[in-house]
């Protein structure tokens, strides 16, 4: 088969295992050089302690501010005067460059479901650490489902065999989040309501909200709050996403 990012034929070694494992074998949908320029999140001990985002100071963005003897960035720091530090901690798994980038055009933007196969290792990966949380998905808006076909984070966990719930109802402006600038993310109304019946069918102490990438963090915080009012006492809700973009 043919690289779905670049077209390149791709090339699969066929081993023993493959055929005795009775299931369908699994060839990856990118190219050997595609995948190698899907880079891990780097994070580096000068990181914003909330989401990692390297803090260099050559801009405003990526200034130290400190709080408690932590530093965060400008983003975070203004989040910690609205939400609690635990409510702030995020994880990015990849660095949003210009292949990953191309990725998720294709995937979200163009429907190709099949790109979901090329970030399963990532996402099972981390599951393995993270496995002993609940994980949740944030809903799309009805009109994002009927163009696209599918859930796209949902079809994410989906392919990575990540078994996760969805306790929220959209109830936004139907506006897609990847064509408002900085100051219409960060002015985000309340997109969400809590299904308070759902979340009452998984009862845990570690909720983990995935996204497929993060920005300045307004939409997963947003969703952290709500589900933060109705857990109880001494309950961790944090947040994952596949990547992480800056958008300056």
């Amino acid at each position: 088969m043919n690289c779905l990012l670049c077209g390149e034929q791709t090339l699969y070694d066929l081993h023993w295992q493959d055929i005795w494992q009775w299931r369908q074998i699994e060839v990856n949908c990118l190219c050997e050089k595609c995948r190698a320029t899907f880079c891990q999140y780097p994070y580096e001990t000068n990181g914003c302690s909330g989401c990692g985002r390297l803090l260099d100071g050559q801009e405003v963005f990526t200034t130290a501010y400190y709080v408690e003897n932590m530093a965060y960035c400008y983003d975070c720091h203004r989040w910690l005067e609205q939400y609690p530090s635990c409510l702030v901690k995020h994880t990015a798994l990849l660095v949003y460059n210009e292949s990953v980038r191309e990725w998720l055009y294709q995937y979200k933007y163009r429907a190709d479901a099949r790109l979901a196969q090329a970030v399963a290792p990532y996402l099972h990966a981390f599951y393995r650490e993270y496995s002993n949380c609940t994980w949740i998905v944030l809903p799309s808006s009805p009109k994002s489902i009927e163009e696209r076909g599918f859930h796209a984070t949902g079809y994410l966990l989906d392919r990575a065999e990540i078994p996760y719930i969805c306790p929220f109802e959209y109830i936004g402006d139907g506006r897609k989040q990847a064509r408002k600038n900085r100051q219409e993310r960060l002015a985000l109304e309340q997109p969400f309501a809590l299904c308070v019946d759902k979340l009452a069918l998984a009862s845990s102490t570690q909720w983990l909200i995935f996204d497929d990438v993060y920005t300045t963090g307004a939409t997963l915080l947003k969703a952290k709050e709500l589900l933060y009012a109705c857990v109880p006492d001494k309950t961790q809700v944090s947040s994952v996403s596949l990547a992480r973009d800056t958008l300056q």
